[in-house]
Order: structure tokens, then C-alpha cells, then sequence
């Protein structure tokens, strides 16, 4: 099983945050890649957000999956989403 660090929950934290800036919906599709592998996360995400700021607060992933593929093919991981959702708390703001 490969551990996703620290570095990948960032990167792909600050794509979402780029991508839900003004929305409330997000379908997409983005990408990590290091020396170890390349991942995918594939989510649908409502996003919360206060109602008069319109900052946000909080996403509901509707749906999600977290694809990790390695020289040897399709690999095992530890992602967790709600490690990767406390990092988008602190990049959406």
C-alpha cells in the first residue's frame, strides 16, 4: 500500500480550490504526479457556502474516487477524504 503524503493532499487541494471559487457544484477530473506514481481523483462535490459572504465553508462529496497507478500498474493507497477536505477548507478562504 503507497501512503499518499502530505505534498499531494496540498497539490490537489489547491487545484479544487481554484476550481470552486465561484461555484456550487463542482464536477471534475484532476491530477497528481510524483516520482512514485500518478494519481487521479475523479469528484462531484456540493459546495457550502455562507450565504451572505458567499465564502466558502464546507463541500458534500457527492461522489469521488482516488486512482493511484505506479510503473508496476494499478496500486493501493491510504487516501482519506477528510484529510484532503481540511486542506481545501484552508485554500478555499
Amino acid at each position: 500500500m503507497i501512503t499518499i503524503h502530505e505534498q499531494a493532499y496540498l497539490n490537489l487541494a489547491s487545484q479544487l480550490a481554484a476550481l470552486i471559487q465561484h461555484q456550487n457544484f463542482v464536477n471534475t477530473r484532476i491530477a497528481y504526479d510524483d516520482e512514485n506514481y500518478h494519481a487521479e481523483l475523479c469528484c462531484s462535490l456540493i459546495i457550502y457556502r455562507d450565504p451572505d459572504s458567499q465564502q466558502y465553508r464546507n463541500n458534500c462529496p457527492v461522489w469521488w474516487e482516488f486512482y493511484l497507478n505506479t510503473p508496476d500498474g494499478d496500486t493501493e493507497n491510504d487516501f482519506d477524504w477528510e484529510t484532503l477536505s481540511q486542506h481545501l477548507a484552508l485554500k478555499a478562504q
